[in-house]
């Protein structure tokens, strides 16, 4: 029985070489962590993922996508995700979930934009599972929101590249 995956969770990157553009606020967080030199297994893992993919393809269990269904924007940018743990912080109750949020450039259908770099702590992500857990379905933890944000913030820096770069980018269809 084959089964086919809704087209909206399909990225460019699982058709080939891709190019990467590498926007400012992602940069910038990558160059903090860089200076902290605790996670540097997690970044050379997003940079070889990067550099991969620029090769070839990568595989659909990959990445997720797409993200921000729930955000109230206009026109809202199709957001992916990479997801790799870090180094232990002791300070922070264990290792950090690191996040890569990406958009596309359509106009050539192998373009991506490295948009932000964003993560949660440790503790974060367990208090979010213990909030899930409870019965507090109707409400959100605080890393909830904070994902959330994350995502949308990425959705408006994608949307901002693209009208300085006089391009498209692929807009989340709901």
């Amino acid at each position: 029985m084959t089964t086919s995956r809704d087209p909206e969770s399909v990225s460019c990157i699982e058709l080939g070489p891709t190019k990467w553009t590498q926007l400012e606020p992602y940069l910038a967080e990558i160059k903090k962590l860089e200076e902290e030199g605790v996670d540097d297994a997690a970044l050379a893992f997003f940079e070889a993922l990067l550099e991969d993919s620029e090769e070839g393809a990568i595989a659909p269990g990959d990445y997720k996508a797409p993200l921000g269904t729930t955000t109230m924007s206009v026109a809202p940018a199709w957001i992916g995700e990479f997801g790799r743990q870090g180094a232990h912080r002791k300070g922070e109750g264990g290792r950090r979930e690191y996040r890569l949020y990406f958009g596309e450039a359509p106009h050539d259908g192998r373009s991506a934009v490295a948009a932000l770099f964003a993560w949660k702590t440790a503790r974060e992500m367990k208090e979010q599972a213990r909030h899930q857990t409870q019965s507090h379905r109707r409400t959100r933890s605080k890393a909830h929101v904070k994902q959330t944000t994350q995502i949308g913030k990425a959705q408006s820096i994608v949307k901002r590249w693209a009208t300085q770069e006089s391009c498209t980018y692929r807009i989340l269809r709901r």
